[in-house]
Formats: C-alpha cells, sequence, structure tokens
C-alpha cells in the first residue's frame, strides 16, 4: 500500500520487524529501505518473508524502474526467488541480506534464480549484499541472468545450490563483477 501511494523520489522507511508480503515497485522510482540500511543488526531484523500462497519472486521490478529506485537495507527471505528484475529495470540493490529462498517450479521461468533472477535488460547494480543459502532447481542457486548486464560491487555469494551452477548463472549476459567473493 505504501509504495502504491507513493511518488517519484519519495523514500519509504520501514521500520525492524518480519514482514509478509510480496513487493512490485510498478515503475515507480522511490527508495524502499529499513531504518538504518548500514547496521547488520538492522538488516538482520528487518525481513521481508515470501508466504506460502505467492508462486512469485519476493520483490519485483518490471521495467521503468531506474538507478533512483532503491531497495536498502532488508533481509529477503523464504520466496519462490528473493529479488526479480526484467523489461529494462535498472534499480540499486543496497546493503541487502538474500537467503533461505527457493526456485523450484519446474516447468517455469522461476526455476532458475534462487536469490536473484534478471531477464530481458534488466541492468541492476547490487551493492554490498549477501546472497547466501539460495536453491534454483535448474540454472544459478544464486543469480541468474539472462540478456541482462547487471553490476556486482562488494558483493558475497556463498553457499548457494542449483540443479547446475550455484553461483551466478549468465545466459547472454555480460555482468560487471568488481570486489565481489564467490
Amino acid at each position: 500500500p505504501a509504495i502504491d501511494a507513493a511518488g517519484e523520489g519519495d523514500v519509504i522507511t520501514v521500520e525492524p520487524g518480519s514482514y509478509g508480503e510480496h513487493i512490485e515497485f510498478r515503475g515507480i522510482n522511490i527508495t524502499l529501505q529499513s531504518s538504518d540500511p548500514c547496521n547488520p543488526a538492522i538488516v538482520a531484523t528487518t525481513r521481508i518473508q515470501g508466504v506460502w500462497y505467492r508462486q512469485a519472486t519476493i520483490v519485483t521490478f518490471t521495467g521503468t524502474e531506474g538507478p533512483t529506485c532503491k531497495l536498502s537495507g532488508f533481509t529477503i527471505t523464504n520466496g519462490k526467488g528473493g529479488i526479480g528484475c526484467r523489461f529494462g529495470s535498472s534499480p540499486r540493490l543496497d546493503h541487502l541480506v538474500i537467503t533461505g529462498n527457493t526456485a523450484d517450479e519446474t516447468g517455469r521461468i522461476i526455476e532458475n534464480g534462487g536469490g536473484i533472477m534478471l531477464w530481458d535488460n534488466a541492468n541492476p547494480t547490487i551493492t554490498n549484499t549477501l546472497i547466501v543459502d539460495n536453491y534454483a532447481i535448474n540454472l544459478g542457486g544464486a543469480v541468474w541472468c539472462g540478456n541482462s548486464a547487471p553490476v556486482f560491487e562488494n558483493v558475497t555469494i556463498a553457499n548457494n545450490e542449483a540443479g547446475y551452477c550455484g553461483g551466478i548463472y549468465c545466459n547472454n549476459a555480460s555482468p560487471t563483477i568488481d570486489n565481489c567473493i564467490i
């Protein structure tokens, strides 16, 4: 509801807690952040959790979100994929922990990218983020990149699993990877 009421450039700050929901930015260039994105204790206790009846990523960017659109300071967990970006979206994903997500819908695109799924010219910048303990039944336990050019800076990718490629799987993609641990 807060995103639906937000306008371009608005900042929405979320207090610590566990929130069971799925978020769609719907092309609105806003900042959605925890109360202190640079504080690991706040990030750990400000959780966006998937809900069992939604067969979709927890956070979705679907097109016109640009570099002024920002998600910062959350733990993203328990979803059918953590974050999905497509159709040319290029948000900034910063100070996140993406963990415990599973892409396992056989025969559908969400069998790829347990932590993050990028396709159709999605070009996010992902910084200061931990992508750990995610699973994809098919490709890219941590990240699946299809026809995209993401930027990874100061990202740690660890303990992710997939049928093929637990780390970053690229298909017609050209990521930039700087100062990362995989």
